[in-house]
């Protein structure tokens, strides 16, 4: 495998120092040279990644565009691995004629031909049983046929092989063409369109990666006037291949999947009415514990000098102390029956935030004031 790696980084240089002109004697742009290298850099990561096949259609595209014919002798050469021999007779063939006399790999593309040329047999094309009517013939020669090289098509619809030849020439002109895994080539008579010749592959037939075909101009005695391409080294259109975007589409989590429940003021409305009953309850509780020692001060000061009256009353005191127990008793009265009702606000708001979680639960909420000898508080209670 090594070795064929280094004979793609061969064809790299070549196709980058010395541009091969393509079938119409028209060089390369340095646009298609740029694509040249892409193609080429992207097949020799398939070789390297074990898809020969891709790879394979990978270099075709860089030859189509450089026309650098050392690329034909790498695509014989990968085509050798994967045993299709007709392909490798094939395309070293068409290496041997296309290549300059001291490209490299040249004699082992000779030595593999010698080896492969008794073994592999070529099936010859059948004539086109019923030829066009010939036309008057005049004085022309092979530079007077024309022919507009296909470099690519879409997949799938129709290709028009188009050439011109004088109408009086009487001239025959025949498309041969085969698709990707054809071993023979097909004939098709060029027929005359608006002054045109025009040979069709049929769409059933642009399939795959690629098309070969060859166009032959023979006189009105059979004799092959000129050609584009021939059967060892036909033009090769390379068929585009549809970009396919792939998406994956993660796990659905059932969670994630279930939506979105409304936004309330319930979360922090219930932590909001809880601090603010207990406050108010704690607030209570210490009033009302204030407003008892006011009333055990009363009594502290009339038992203080021994049994009353021992002593003269002080009602400028007794008054002060009696109008802050008033005060604090009612300041507790009205903690508590607002700390209750935040409470029960509080107990609501929980019950509505654990029904919305739990939707079949029960949950029972419950908050009630308690009194007792010498204390005063709430208790809250819930039900799940």
């Amino acid at each position: 495998m090594n070795r064929i790696i280094r004979c793609l980084a061969i064809a790299f240089i070549a196709n980058v120092a010395v541009p091969i002109a393509s079938a119409d004697d028209t060089a390369p742009t340095p646009e298609q040279l740029g694509a040249a290298k892409v193609a080429f850099n992207e097949s020799n990561a398939l070789y390297k990644a074990g898809k020969l096949v891709e790879a394979i259609a990978k270099l075709e595209e860089s030859y189509r565009l450089s026309r650098n014919a050392i690329l034909l002798a790498n695509i014989a050469r990968i085509y050798d691995k994967i045993g299709q021999k007709d392909k490798v007779l094939f395309y070293y063939r068409k290496f041997l004629r296309d290549a300059p006399a001291n490209a490299p790999l040249r004699d082992e593309a000779s030595k593999r031909v010698t080896e492969l040329q008794d073994e592999v047999v070529l099936v010859p094309v059948e004539p086109d049983p019923d030829p066009p009517p010939a036309k008057p013939v005049g004085k022309y020669s092979k530079d007077d046929f024309k022919h507009q090289v296909i470099d690519s098509v879409q997949p799938n619809k129709t290709i028009d092989v188009i050439a011109f030849v004088p109408e009086d020439s009487g001239f025959t002109v025949t498309l041969f063409y085969r698709g990707t895994g054809d071993e023979t080539f097909v004939a098709e008579p060029m027929r005359w369109e608006d002054k045109v010749l025009v040979g069709r592959i049929p769409a059933a037939k642009v399939v795959g990666n690629w098309i070969q075909y060859y166009v032959e101009v023979r006189d009105r005695e059979a004799n092959l006037v000129t050609r584009a391409g021939k059967a060892t080294s036909p033009n090769l259109v390379n068929v585009e291949q549809p970009v396919t975007v792939v998406t994956t589409r993660p796990a659905e989590d059932p969670l994630l999947a279930q939506p979105a429940a409304p936004r309330e003021p319930i979360r922090p409305g219930k932590w909001i009415a809880s601090v603010g009953a207990v406050g108010l309850i704690a607030g209570a509780v210490v009033f009302y514990a204030r407003a008892k020692q006011q009333h055990d001060l009363i009594e502290i000061d009339a038992a203080s000098c021994g049994k009353p009256p021992c002593r003269e009353f002080d009602a400028a005191y007794a008054q002060d102390v009696e109008s802050r127990g008033i005060l604090y008793d009612r300041l507790f009265k009205a903690s508590l029956v607002v700390g209750v009702g935040v409470g029960a606000l509080s107990g609501y708001l929980w019950y509505r935030d654990l029904n919305r979680k739990q939707e079949h639960a029960e949950v029972s909420i419950a908050v009630t004031p308690t009194f007792g000898d010498g204390y005063l508080g709430a208790a809250m209670a819930a039900r799940f």
